[in-house]
Protein backbone atom coordinates (compact mmCIF):
# COMPACT_ATOMS: atom_id res chain seq x y z
CA UNK A 1 0.00 0.00 0.00
CA UNK A 2 1.07 3.42 -0.69
CA UNK A 3 -0.06 5.47 2.45
CA UNK A 4 -0.23 9.15 3.27
CA UNK A 5 -0.06 10.45 7.03
CA UNK A 6 -1.87 14.25 7.22
CA UNK A 7 0.60 15.46 10.09
CA UNK A 8 -0.79 19.17 9.50
CA UNK A 9 -1.88 19.50 12.61
CA UNK A 10 -0.57 21.58 15.79
CA UNK A 11 1.87 19.19 17.28
CA UNK A 12 1.15 18.84 21.00
CA UNK A 13 -0.35 16.54 23.72
CA UNK A 14 -1.75 13.27 22.73
CA UNK A 15 -1.72 13.98 19.20
CA UNK A 16 2.06 14.08 18.66
CA UNK A 17 2.59 11.41 21.71
CA UNK A 18 0.61 9.24 19.08
CA UNK A 19 2.29 10.19 15.92
CA UNK A 20 5.40 9.21 17.60
CA UNK A 21 4.62 5.95 18.62
CA UNK A 22 2.97 5.08 15.74
CA UNK A 23 6.25 5.91 13.58
CA UNK A 24 8.66 4.17 16.17
CA UNK A 25 6.48 1.06 15.96
CA UNK A 26 6.11 1.11 11.96
CA UNK A 27 9.59 0.78 11.99
CA UNK A 28 10.26 -1.69 14.58
CA UNK A 29 7.99 -4.03 13.07
CA UNK A 30 8.82 -3.09 9.60
CA UNK A 31 5.89 -1.92 8.06
CA UNK A 32 7.36 1.31 6.73
CA UNK A 33 9.49 -0.64 4.50
CA UNK A 34 7.05 -3.18 3.19
CA UNK A 35 4.42 -0.25 2.24
CA UNK A 36 5.36 3.21 0.78
CA UNK A 37 4.77 5.86 3.77
CA UNK A 38 4.02 9.22 2.21
CA UNK A 39 4.18 12.18 5.65
CA UNK A 40 2.91 15.44 4.91
CA UNK A 41 3.34 18.38 7.70
CA UNK A 42 4.00 21.75 8.37
CA UNK A 43 7.94 22.76 8.29
CA UNK A 44 7.49 23.91 11.83
CA UNK A 45 6.46 20.34 12.74
CA UNK A 46 9.36 18.79 11.88
CA UNK A 47 11.32 19.20 15.14
CA UNK A 48 8.52 17.29 16.85
CA UNK A 49 8.93 14.10 14.71
CA UNK A 50 12.00 14.23 13.42
CA UNK A 51 13.68 11.61 15.80
CA UNK A 52 10.70 8.94 14.94
CA UNK A 53 11.42 9.62 10.82
CA UNK A 54 12.76 6.08 9.60
CA UNK A 55 14.82 6.51 6.14
CA UNK A 56 11.90 4.45 4.62
CA UNK A 57 9.35 7.61 5.14
CA UNK A 58 8.93 10.03 2.36
CA UNK A 59 8.37 13.87 3.80
CA UNK A 60 6.98 16.43 2.30
CA UNK A 61 6.84 20.03 4.31
CA UNK A 62 4.04 21.83 2.53
CA UNK A 63 2.33 24.81 3.48
CA UNK A 64 3.60 27.49 5.51
CA UNK A 65 4.67 28.79 8.95
CA UNK A 66 2.50 29.42 11.62
CA UNK A 67 -0.78 29.84 10.23
CA UNK A 68 -3.92 30.62 12.14
CA UNK A 69 -6.94 27.74 13.15
CA UNK A 70 -9.07 29.25 9.97
CA UNK A 71 -5.92 29.07 7.37
CA UNK A 72 -5.55 25.87 8.40
CA UNK A 73 -8.74 24.81 7.75
CA UNK A 74 -9.03 26.43 4.52
CA UNK A 75 -5.81 25.37 3.67
CA UNK A 76 -6.90 21.52 4.65
CA UNK A 77 -10.01 21.38 3.04
CA UNK A 78 -9.04 23.62 -0.82
CA UNK A 79 -5.41 23.48 -1.28
CA UNK A 80 -4.70 20.24 0.27
CA UNK A 81 -7.15 18.15 -1.60
CA UNK A 82 -5.79 19.48 -4.59
CA UNK A 83 -2.07 18.68 -3.82
CA UNK A 84 -3.35 14.80 -3.21
CA UNK A 85 -4.43 14.73 -6.80
CA UNK A 86 -0.98 13.89 -7.48
CA UNK A 87 0.14 11.58 -4.68
CA UNK A 88 -1.23 8.04 -5.95
CA UNK A 89 -2.00 7.23 -2.32
CA UNK A 90 -4.03 4.01 -1.61
CA UNK A 91 -5.31 5.73 1.65
CA UNK A 92 -5.19 8.59 3.72
CA UNK A 93 -4.49 8.32 7.64
CA UNK A 94 -5.31 11.52 8.88
CA UNK A 95 -4.67 11.35 13.14
CA UNK A 96 -5.51 14.87 14.00
CA UNK A 97 -9.02 14.74 13.95
CA UNK A 98 -10.17 16.06 10.54
CA UNK A 99 -10.09 15.21 7.43
CA UNK A 100 -10.04 16.80 3.92
CA UNK A 101 -13.54 16.37 2.85
CA UNK A 102 -12.76 16.88 -1.06
CA UNK A 103 -9.82 14.24 -0.68
CA UNK A 104 -9.01 12.28 -4.28
CA UNK A 105 -8.05 9.01 -2.18
CA UNK A 106 -10.13 7.25 0.78
CA UNK A 107 -9.43 8.47 3.97
CA UNK A 108 -9.00 7.12 7.72
CA UNK A 109 -9.82 9.36 10.47
CA UNK A 110 -8.61 8.72 13.99
CA UNK A 111 -10.33 11.10 16.59
CA UNK A 112 -8.48 12.13 19.96
CA UNK A 113 -10.28 15.26 20.89
CA UNK A 114 -13.38 15.07 22.91
CA UNK A 115 -13.39 18.46 24.26
CA UNK A 116 -16.04 19.56 21.66
CA UNK A 117 -18.51 17.39 22.84
CA UNK A 118 -18.18 17.49 26.46
CA UNK A 119 -21.10 19.74 28.49
CA UNK A 120 -18.61 20.47 31.16
CA UNK A 121 -16.11 22.35 28.38
CA UNK A 122 -18.38 25.89 28.07
CA UNK A 123 -18.26 29.42 27.18
CA UNK A 124 -17.40 30.13 31.41
CA UNK A 125 -15.14 27.62 31.40
CA UNK A 126 -12.95 28.48 28.16
CA UNK A 127 -13.89 31.60 26.98
CA UNK A 128 -15.28 32.69 24.05
CA UNK A 129 -13.16 32.47 21.47
CA UNK A 130 -11.89 28.85 22.81
CA UNK A 131 -15.96 27.89 22.94
CA UNK A 132 -16.16 29.22 19.06
CA UNK A 133 -12.85 27.28 18.35
CA UNK A 134 -14.53 23.99 19.89
CA UNK A 135 -18.09 24.40 17.92
CA UNK A 136 -16.03 24.45 14.66
CA UNK A 137 -13.89 21.03 15.76
CA UNK A 138 -17.03 19.56 16.28
CA UNK A 139 -18.71 20.45 13.33
CA UNK A 140 -15.60 19.51 11.25
CA UNK A 141 -15.10 16.39 13.02
CA UNK A 142 -18.86 15.14 12.40
CA UNK A 143 -18.36 15.95 8.43
CA UNK A 144 -15.03 13.84 8.70
CA UNK A 145 -16.64 11.06 10.45
CA UNK A 146 -19.32 11.03 7.61
CA UNK A 147 -16.73 11.80 4.94
CA UNK A 148 -13.95 8.67 5.72
CA UNK A 149 -14.14 5.30 5.04
CA UNK A 150 -13.09 4.56 8.60
CA UNK A 151 -13.08 6.22 12.06
CA UNK A 152 -10.59 4.89 14.44
CA UNK A 153 -11.80 5.87 17.95
CA UNK A 154 -9.58 5.72 20.93
CA UNK A 155 -12.62 4.78 23.06
CA UNK A 156 -15.36 2.99 23.52
CA UNK A 157 -17.11 5.67 25.27
CA UNK A 158 -16.65 8.25 22.06
CA UNK A 159 -17.30 5.56 19.60
CA UNK A 160 -21.03 5.53 21.86
CA UNK A 161 -21.45 8.79 22.04
CA UNK A 162 -21.11 9.07 17.71
CA UNK A 163 -23.49 6.32 16.97
CA UNK A 164 -25.75 7.35 19.83
CA UNK A 165 -25.97 10.95 19.01
CA UNK A 166 -24.97 11.42 15.47
CA UNK A 167 -26.46 8.16 14.28
CA UNK A 168 -23.13 6.85 13.19
CA UNK A 169 -22.69 3.74 11.60
CA UNK A 170 -21.19 1.47 13.95
CA UNK A 171 -19.41 -0.46 11.44
CA UNK A 172 -17.11 1.60 10.05
CA UNK A 173 -15.48 2.44 13.54
CA UNK A 174 -12.99 0.64 14.58
CA UNK A 175 -12.04 1.03 18.74
CA UNK A 176 -7.93 1.52 18.71
CA UNK A 177 -6.71 2.54 22.12
CA UNK A 178 -3.52 4.35 23.26
CA UNK A 179 -0.98 2.12 24.02
CA UNK A 180 1.32 1.29 27.10
CA UNK A 181 4.94 1.75 27.89
CA UNK A 182 5.52 -1.71 28.29
CA UNK A 183 8.40 -1.17 30.24
CA UNK A 184 9.72 -1.29 33.95
CA UNK A 185 8.72 2.38 35.20
CA UNK A 186 11.21 2.42 38.56
CA UNK A 187 14.58 0.93 35.95
CA UNK A 188 14.27 3.96 33.67
CA UNK A 189 16.31 7.19 34.13
CA UNK A 190 18.03 6.42 37.53
CA UNK A 191 19.77 9.63 38.11
CA UNK A 192 18.19 12.77 38.29
CA UNK A 193 18.12 15.33 35.65
CA UNK A 194 20.04 18.69 36.85
CA UNK A 195 17.05 21.35 35.60
CA UNK A 196 14.24 19.06 37.48
CA UNK A 197 15.00 18.19 40.55
CA UNK A 198 11.70 17.25 42.78
CA UNK A 199 12.08 16.90 46.16
CA UNK A 200 9.77 13.45 47.34
CA UNK A 201 7.57 12.97 48.61
CA UNK A 202 4.97 14.75 46.53
CA UNK A 203 1.55 13.96 44.19
CA UNK A 204 2.48 13.87 40.81
CA UNK A 205 -0.16 15.12 38.18
CA UNK A 206 0.53 14.78 34.44
CA UNK A 207 -1.55 17.28 32.28
CA UNK A 208 -0.88 20.41 29.73
CA UNK A 209 -2.40 23.14 31.57
CA UNK A 210 -5.48 23.94 29.41
CA UNK A 211 -8.61 25.10 31.00
CA UNK A 212 -10.84 21.94 30.95
CA UNK A 213 -7.87 19.74 32.87
CA UNK A 214 -9.70 21.14 35.82
CA UNK A 215 -6.38 22.52 37.40
CA UNK A 216 -7.89 25.69 39.74
CA UNK A 217 -10.67 22.86 40.96
CA UNK A 218 -7.31 20.91 42.24
CA UNK A 219 -5.06 23.29 43.57
CA UNK A 220 -8.11 25.09 45.59
CA UNK A 221 -8.97 20.95 46.58
CA UNK A 222 -4.67 20.92 47.55
CA UNK A 223 -5.76 23.99 50.14
CA UNK A 224 -8.88 22.51 51.65
CA UNK A 225 -6.75 18.99 52.28
CA UNK A 226 -3.77 20.78 52.78
CA UNK A 227 -3.10 20.36 56.64
CA UNK A 228 -3.14 16.65 56.36
CA UNK A 229 -1.06 16.76 52.85
CA UNK A 230 1.07 19.14 54.60
CA UNK A 231 1.82 16.89 57.64
CA UNK A 232 3.14 14.48 55.46
CA UNK A 233 5.48 16.51 53.69
CA UNK A 234 3.12 16.05 50.29
CA UNK A 235 4.04 18.58 47.64
CA UNK A 236 1.52 18.74 44.77
CA UNK A 237 3.57 18.81 41.33
CA UNK A 238 2.39 19.96 38.14
CA UNK A 239 3.75 18.91 35.14
CA UNK A 240 2.85 20.07 31.89
CA UNK A 241 2.95 23.18 29.17
CA UNK A 242 0.24 26.24 29.72
CA UNK A 243 -2.39 26.91 27.28
CA UNK A 244 -1.53 30.70 27.87
CA UNK A 245 0.94 32.80 29.72
CA UNK A 246 -2.58 34.31 30.98
CA UNK A 247 -4.05 31.10 32.23
CA UNK A 248 -0.71 30.48 33.95
CA UNK A 249 -0.47 33.48 35.57
CA UNK A 250 -3.96 33.11 37.07
CA UNK A 251 -2.96 29.77 38.49
CA UNK A 252 -0.07 31.03 39.84
CA UNK A 253 -1.98 33.81 41.65
CA UNK A 254 -4.58 31.09 42.94
CA UNK A 255 -1.47 29.39 44.27
CA UNK A 256 -0.04 32.11 46.27
CA UNK A 257 -3.72 33.47 47.09
CA UNK A 258 -3.69 30.13 49.23
CA UNK A 259 -0.26 30.65 50.48
CA UNK A 260 0.69 27.15 48.56
CA UNK A 261 4.00 28.73 46.92
CA UNK A 262 6.63 25.84 48.59
CA UNK A 263 3.53 23.11 47.59
CA UNK A 264 2.51 23.33 44.43
CA UNK A 265 5.28 22.97 42.22
CA UNK A 266 4.80 23.75 38.14
CA UNK A 267 7.65 22.02 35.93
CA UNK A 268 6.39 23.74 33.00
CA UNK A 269 6.91 21.49 29.69
CA UNK A 270 9.68 18.36 30.50
CA UNK A 271 10.65 15.97 27.52
CA UNK A 272 8.44 12.78 27.87
CA UNK A 273 11.59 10.46 28.80
CA UNK A 274 11.53 12.09 32.23
CA UNK A 275 8.05 11.26 32.72
CA UNK A 276 8.74 7.97 34.19
CA UNK A 277 11.10 8.59 36.51
CA UNK A 278 8.93 11.21 38.22
CA UNK A 279 6.02 8.90 38.10
CA UNK A 280 8.49 6.19 39.98
CA UNK A 281 9.12 8.79 42.48
CA UNK A 282 5.57 9.90 43.09
CA UNK A 283 3.63 8.97 46.17
CA UNK A 284 0.07 8.83 43.88
CA UNK A 285 -1.10 9.92 40.72
CA UNK A 286 -3.65 12.64 40.62
CA UNK A 287 -6.25 12.82 37.17
CA UNK A 288 -8.77 15.79 37.65
CA UNK A 289 -9.81 16.25 33.96
CA UNK A 290 -13.10 17.30 33.17
CA UNK A 291 -13.19 15.85 29.49
CA UNK A 292 -10.68 13.04 28.09
CA UNK A 293 -11.10 10.90 25.28
CA UNK A 294 -7.89 8.49 26.06
CA UNK A 295 -5.80 9.85 28.11
CA UNK A 296 -1.97 8.79 27.66
CA UNK A 297 -0.75 10.11 30.90
CA UNK A 298 -3.35 7.95 32.80
CA UNK A 299 -2.26 4.90 30.90
CA UNK A 300 1.13 5.42 31.90
CA UNK A 301 0.13 5.90 35.54
CA UNK A 302 -1.67 2.37 35.22
CA UNK A 303 1.36 1.00 33.57
CA UNK A 304 3.85 2.45 36.53
CA UNK A 305 1.55 0.44 39.09
CA UNK A 306 0.77 3.67 40.82
CA UNK A 307 -2.24 4.47 43.44
CA UNK A 308 -4.81 6.93 41.39
CA UNK A 309 -6.94 9.26 42.41
CA UNK A 310 -9.14 10.18 39.21
CA UNK A 311 -11.89 12.16 37.77
CA UNK A 312 -15.26 10.36 37.53
CA UNK A 313 -16.08 12.13 34.32
CA UNK A 314 -16.29 10.99 30.21
CA UNK A 315 -14.12 8.31 29.48
CA UNK A 316 -11.65 8.01 32.66
CA UNK A 317 -13.97 4.73 34.14
CA UNK A 318 -13.26 3.34 31.33
CA UNK A 319 -9.88 3.42 30.88
CA UNK A 320 -8.94 3.09 34.56
CA UNK A 321 -11.47 0.80 35.54
CA UNK A 322 -11.53 -0.34 39.05
CA UNK A 323 -7.75 0.74 39.66
CA UNK A 324 -8.77 4.06 40.75
CA UNK A 325 -10.58 6.34 43.82
CA UNK A 326 -12.55 8.23 41.96
CA UNK A 327 -14.13 11.54 42.26
CA UNK A 328 -16.26 14.56 40.93
CA UNK A 329 -14.39 17.07 39.46
CA UNK A 330 -16.59 19.41 39.88
CA UNK A 331 -16.98 19.58 43.94
CA UNK A 332 -13.15 20.45 44.97
CA UNK A 333 -14.00 18.76 48.16
CA UNK A 334 -14.40 15.26 46.99
CA UNK A 335 -10.90 15.99 45.42
CA UNK A 336 -9.73 17.25 48.83
CA UNK A 337 -11.03 13.84 50.11
CA UNK A 338 -9.41 11.65 47.47
CA UNK A 339 -5.98 13.51 48.40
CA UNK A 340 -6.22 12.64 51.73
CA UNK A 341 -7.39 9.31 51.89
CA UNK A 342 -4.53 7.79 49.90
CA UNK A 343 -2.34 10.19 51.57
CA UNK A 344 -3.16 8.38 54.92
CA UNK A 345 -4.77 4.92 53.57
CA UNK A 346 -1.35 3.15 52.71
CA UNK A 347 -3.30 -0.46 52.08
CA UNK A 348 -5.47 1.30 50.25
CA UNK A 349 -2.45 2.37 48.07
CA UNK A 350 -0.81 -1.34 47.77
CA UNK A 351 -4.48 -2.28 46.55
CA UNK A 352 -4.46 -0.27 43.97
CA UNK A 353 -1.09 -0.76 42.87
CA UNK A 354 -1.67 -4.40 42.24
CA UNK A 355 -4.46 -3.04 40.10
CA UNK A 356 -3.18 -0.53 38.11
CA UNK A 357 -0.82 -3.13 36.71
CA UNK A 358 -3.61 -5.63 36.11
CA UNK A 359 -5.91 -2.48 33.93
CA UNK A 360 -2.60 -1.28 32.22
CA UNK A 361 -2.61 -4.90 30.54
CA UNK A 362 -5.78 -4.51 28.92
CA UNK A 363 -4.14 -1.74 26.90
CA UNK A 364 -2.06 -2.86 23.77
CA UNK A 365 1.40 -2.08 23.01
CA UNK A 366 2.33 0.55 20.44
CA UNK A 367 3.62 -1.91 18.18
CA UNK A 368 0.18 -3.55 18.62
CA UNK A 369 -1.45 -0.31 17.77
CA UNK A 370 0.93 -0.19 14.78
CA UNK A 371 -0.43 -3.17 13.48
CA UNK A 372 -4.15 -2.58 14.01
CA UNK A 373 -3.82 0.89 12.34
CA UNK A 374 -2.88 -0.89 9.44
CA UNK A 375 -5.21 -3.33 9.44
CA UNK A 376 -7.73 -0.49 9.39
CA UNK A 377 -6.39 1.25 6.58
CA UNK A 378 -6.30 -2.16 4.50
CA UNK A 379 -9.95 -2.05 5.46
CA UNK A 380 -10.47 1.43 4.31
CA UNK A 381 -8.34 0.52 0.90
CA UNK A 382 -10.81 -2.03 -0.19
CA UNK A 383 -13.99 -0.80 1.12
CA UNK A 384 -15.00 -3.10 3.62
Amino acid sequence: MRIGINATFRMHGGGVGHLRNLLASWSRTGIDRRHHIVLFTRPENIPYIQAYLSESIEVHSIGRHSITSIEKVLWEQITFPWLLRSSKLDVLLCPGNVVPLLSPVPTVVAFRNAAPFCSGVNIKLVGLLGWLNLKVLGTIMRLSARSARRVIFVSQYFKNLFVDRYGFQENRGDILYHGRDDVQFNQLYPSRDEDLVIQAPYILCVSHLQRYKNLSALIKAYSLAKEALQSKELRLVIVGKPESEDYFSSLKRMVECHHLTSWVIFTGNVPHEAIPRLMAECRFFLFQSMCENCPNSLIEALSAGLPIACSNASVMPEIAGDAALYFDPSIPEEIANALITLAENSSLCSELRAKALTQSQKFPTWDQVGLNTLETLDLAVHNL
